[in-house]
């Protein structure tokens, strides 16, 4: 991301949990959720986030973008369990499918796990390379793994972490090595949820 460019990520909009909250409050389901979507899309929405792991969500959020991808910034996660190097370039790829969209706006790996970080952010290189995701990053990672992460990417991580806000445990909003705010972090769950 150049240091020029701006990312209006204003009305938040929905992240996982949100994914899941919004199929199931509808007791028929997809076309609810599906016209909810468009109406936030409408009102401003800017940000969606989903994950591989969240089910149908990505097939409902297809089909709510549909015609109006470029109004959205779309982030999408790789479950740990598929995030070597192989694994993380196909789970994008599948995801990409099902979303019907030839990019991400930014895809996270989801939480840390197993395989060595370096050939997650080679993935996310190739990737980036290819123009399937413009730009990628973390969630659900402490400083101590952040900076494995900045060990494994390189000097500078050009990433973006997504953070959970919490009164017991604090998640700093920049990383040691996230020099400037290129991709500013991403609060999960900012707001409590009603069920």
């Amino acid at each position: 991301m150049s240091s020029t460019e701006t990312i209006s990520t204003r009305n938040k909009g929905l992240d996982g949990w949100s994914d899941e909250a919004i199929l199931s409050a509808f007791s028929d389901g997809q076309e609810r959720a599906v016209a909810a979507l468009r109406h936030g899309i409408d009102l401003g929405m800017t940000h969606i986030d989903t994950a591989e792991m969240y089910g149908d969500a990505e097939l409902v959020i297809a089909e709510a973008i549909a015609g109006r991808r470029d109004e959205v910034y779309l982030v999408s996660k790789v479950l740990p369990s598929n995030a070597s190097g192989r694994g993380t370039i196909t789970a994008c790829e599948r995801s990409l499918k099902r979303l019907k969209t030839d990019r991400l706006d930014c895809y996270l790996l989801h939480w840390p796990g197993s395989y060595p970080l370096a050939d997650t952010v080679a993935a996310f290189e190739d990737l980036k390379a290819a123009g399937k995701i413009r730009h990628w990053g973390v969630s659900n990672f402490d400083v101590a793994e952040m900076e494995e992460l900045l060990s494994a990417g390189g000097a500078v991580w050009r990433g973006t972490a997504q953070v959970v806000p919490s009164a017991t445990r604090h998640s700093p909003p920049r990383h040691p090595g996230q020099r400037a705010p290129r991709e500013p972090p991403s609060a999960r769950n900012p707001l409590p949820l009603r069920r």
